[in-house]
């Protein structure tokens, strides 16, 4: 199974994502209108299962040939699943580091 999903909905999922964009005729009108910006969210529980789960609808934006009936007739199958883990940066990024300070005056 192949995910590529393009998500466009009101979910923050990761730090530094973007959640707005500001078009302007000049530097300074686009740096007033991103001040202008607020963003408010709601927070919820980190879901840390170890099982995957799909919360969006997959959908196939065109199809060629048909891949099941050919799969149903192969002599020989492999049917098995590979997901790839999304990539999180962090450790070496001040925001996902922890420090604890032994002795600090």
């Amino acid at each position: 199974m192949t995910r590529h999903v393009h998500r466009s909905d009101d979910i923050i999922r990761y730090y530094g994502q973007y959640v707005a964009l500001v078009i302007a005729d000049t530097f300074e009108a686009a740096s007033a209108a991103a001040a202008a910006v607020k963003v408010g969210y709601e927070t919820s529980a980190h879901d840390v299962s170890t099982t995957l789960s799909i919360d969006v609808e997959l959908k196939v934006e065109s199809e060629r040939g048909d891949a099941a009936s050919a799969f149903d007739s192969a002599p020989v199958k492999l049917d098995e699943s590979y997901v790839t883990p999304v990539e999180t940066h962090n450790l070496i990024e001040l925001h996902a580091m922890v420090a604890n300070w032994v002795g600090w005056r």
